[in-house]
This record gives structure tokens, C-alpha cells and sequence, in this order.
């Protein structure tokens, strides 16, 4: 299990040469298997609404090829897509082997991929130009999960975008690619931290100029706390109260 970084995917990519470059992307970014790539049909894919519908995937057995589900119930999804990976699909869709086999990712004549005529062709040429030797193509579906997950992707948000059976499955798998992101963490509550103490400085009420005492009306409020708060009567001469 080898992952790229994203500068790695984009010299792989260019590695490839026009023809297979948005593949690559799409593979690196929104994980899917090589038969559910090959077997994406132009419906599946909405560059608007930025998502790919993974419904089947194109099998290749004894030479033959075939489409059927994909590999697991869960391997029926949606993946949202970046807005920069959907504009790259939006220009593959305008292809004229595309328009005419109804397939995403076809031949230059226009015929379903086999997966290897492409590492053969494609693949194993790209891998040695962008010095990645030894790089297998679903080691992509690897990276797309390392990219998420460096973003902060939550577990089972990327079960269900991969396709996975269960959150366990995913865990298994990429669970070592969590540690270490406890700092993140960190480093994100303290910028929430700070935000807010600087928002609550802000809404502090503050003395009203208008309500303080003068000077003068505290003058004479010292002046009263000086005095007797109950004063006796002066005695009269010779000791008899005063009347």
C-alpha cells in the first residue's frame, strides 16, 4: 500500500500524457476502483452538482469483458467531486471517443479499457517518468483516502465515500493515517479559542461616560461619609440635654 502526495499525482498525471490525465485525477481524488472508472458511463457523471454515481463496474475475465455490480452493496454510491476535478470531466465529456462510446474513460477508438493494454501502454511508462517505480494503479484509491483524511475526513464519511462495507473495514485499513492528527486538532480549537475570546472582548458592555458620577457629586458623596449617620443632640450647659 504506497500513497502519493498531491505534487506526485500531478507528475504522475502529466507523466501520462492528455489522454489519461483526467483518469488519473479522478482516481486520486475521488477514489474509485479501476473497473468502476473504465466502466463509467457519461450519465453517471454530473459536472454541475460535482458528483459521480457508481452503479456498476466493467469486469474483465479470460479476455472478456462484462459489466456488472460493484464489488460490495456499499460500492453503490455518490461521491462529490472538487469543483476543479469536475471541471477537468466537463472537457473529457466533450471528447469525441466519449460522445460516441457513452463511456467516460474509453480508448482513443473509442472501446472499453482493458486494464492491460493501459498499464502497458499507459501506466508503466507514466510511473517510470514520474519516478514512482513500482506504483500500482489502485495504490491511487490508497492516496484518494490519505488526501481525505489530511483534510480532516471523518471515518465514516470515507466509508461511504469509498465504498466500503463498514466503518471497521476503513478503520482496518487507514486507521495509521489518523495518528498524529490529534495536533491538528489542536492547532483548530485554538484558532476557534481565540476567535471567540476576541469575540466576547468585543461584545463586553463597557462603562457609560453619561452615568458616572461628576466630580463634584462625588465630593459632596465624601463629604456625607464623613459625617454621622446618627448624630446626637449638642448638651446643654451644665449637663441637661438641650429641650
Amino acid at each position: 500500500m504506497r500513497f502519493l502526495t498531491a505534487d506526485q499525482v500531478a507528475t504522475l498525471a502529466e507523466a501520462a500524457g492528455s489522454d489519461a490525465a483526467t483518469l488519473i485525477y479522478t482516481a486520486a481524488y475521488a477514489g474509485l476502483r479501476w473497473g468502476e472508472l473504465a466502466g463509467l458511463r457519461v450519465e453517471r457523471v454530473n459536472v454541475l452538482r460535482r458528483t459521480i454515481v457508481v452503479v456498476e463496474q466493467l469486469n474483465e475475465l479470460a479476455g472478456k469483458l462484462s459489466w456488472g455490480p460493484p464489488k460490495t452493496a456499499a460500492g453503490r454510491r455518490a461521491v462529490s467531486i472538487p469543483s476543479a476535478l469536475a471541471q477537468m470531466l466537463e472537457v473529457q465529456l466533450t471528447r469525441p471517443e466519449v460522445i460516441r462510446s457513452g463511456l467516460v474513460f474509453p480508448t482513443p477508438l473509442g472501446e472499453a479499457m482493458r486494464r492491460s493494454n493501459f498499464a502497458r501502454r499507459i501506466w508503466a511508462p507514466a510511473v517510470r517518468r514520474a519516478g514512482v517505480d513500482g506504483l500500482r494503479f489502485h495504490d491511487l484509491r490508497h492516496t484518494a483516502v490519505a488526501l481525505a483524511i489530511g483534510q480532516g475526513a471523518h471515518p465514516k464519511a470515507l466509508q461511504e465515500r469509498m465504498g466500503h462495507s463498514s466503518v471497521t473495514v476503513t478503520l482496518d485499513r487507514y486507521g495509521h493515517l489518523y495518528e498524529g492528527l490529534d495536533g491538528q486538532i489542536a492547532d483548530a480549537l485554538d484558532d476557534v479559542l481565540r476567535t471567540s475570546r476576541g469575540l466576547a472582548a468585543a461584545c463586553a458592555p463597557s462603562a457609560d461616560p453619561a452615568l458616572a458620577p461628576s466630580n463634584d457629586e462625588s465630593a459632596g458623596q465624601n463629604q456625607w461619609a464623613l459625617r454621622d449617620s446618627n448624630p446626637r443632640p449638642p448638651p446643654c450647659k451644665g449637663g441637661a440635654l438641650a429641650c
